[in-house]
């Protein structure tokens, strides 16, 4: 469909501001923070990688999605300084709405999980990512991470087990539906949430999204788990969660799937 062929255009801190830009391509503007060097044992494209160097959003985005960046795309590309880009995002993190009242949840493929933001579904069994104390109510279980805990430590050894066994209490192994729920958008709530669904999935569904029946009936983790867990399974299964919660799963944490990959694999 395209009349012209793409040209791509590499630029890096020692480019010229003039980049020689034709009208007979289509340029396609590549920007590094590495440089480029003659050179390096980790030769790509003619530049060295270096570890860091602004390819992880995490360090340089403060918070910000895909999604809000277009939104006010126009006021932060207007922005001189640093520190006016960086008091803008500020503005527009503080101006999102916590998702608390109203519920957006989706199920997961053909699984009997249910993904979303906003308060627990009633009569559902509930996983609620939340940020204070836990549930009274019989069929919610309450998770969070305390300020001061470890994430790898409280998810891997308290909150992936307690929700395995929320699971199968509350009758996964019987085809009864599961949600997990984040009461509102904030990103560590978002990422716990996507992190359980992970787990859930990993353990309780096969490549189709169906529950074994040969195994419908076992009743411990550790049957389930009898499998060989491989990046490539988990990889399959977060694909699912960004099939039907895209706004929700655009930005899942290297450090969260680290830990759901240590839990699952070790």
């Amino acid at each position: 469909m395209l009349d012209k062929p793409l040209r791509p255009v590499f630029v890096t801190p020692e480019s010229d501001r003039d980049l020689s830009l034709s009208n007979e391509y289509y340029n396609v503007i590549l920007l590094t923070a590495s440089s480029l060097v003659s050179c390096g044992h980790k030769r790509i494209q003619g530049f060295v990688y270096i570890q860091g160097a602004a390819d992880d959003e995490e360090a340089w985005a403060h918070g910000l999605t895909s999604s809000q960046f277009w939104d006010d795309h126009e006021k932060l590309l207007s922005c001189v300084h640093e520190g006016e880009l960086v008091n803008e995002i500020q503005r527009i993190m503080g101006s999102v709405v916590p998702v608390t009242k109203k519920g957006d949840v989706s199920r997961i493929g053909c699984t009997y999980i249910f993904l979303g933001t906003g308060i627990a579904i009633p009569g559902h069994a509930t996983i609620l990512c939340v940020s204070g104390d836990d549930s009274t109510e019989q069929n919610v279980l309450h998770l969070h991470i305390p300020r001061k805990a470890k994430p790898l430590t409280i998810m891997t050894q308290t909150l992936f087990p307690a929700a395995i066994s929320f699971a199968i209490k509350h009758g996964i192994l019987d085809h009864s539906s599961i949600s997990i729920i984040a009461v509102n958008s904030s990103r560590d709530l978002l990422d716990l949430s996507i992190a359980v669904t992970v787990i859930l999935l990993c353990l309780f569904f096969d490549e189709q999204g169906i529950f074994p029946s040969s195994k419908a009936k076992l009743g411990t983790v550790n049957d389930r788990r009898e499998q060989k867990m491989t990046k490539d399974i988990i990889r399959k299964r977060l694909t699912w969660i960004i099939t039907a919660r895209g706004h929700q799963a655009e930005r899942l944490s290297r450090q969260t799937l680290k830990i759901v990959n240590t839990f699952l694999m070790s």
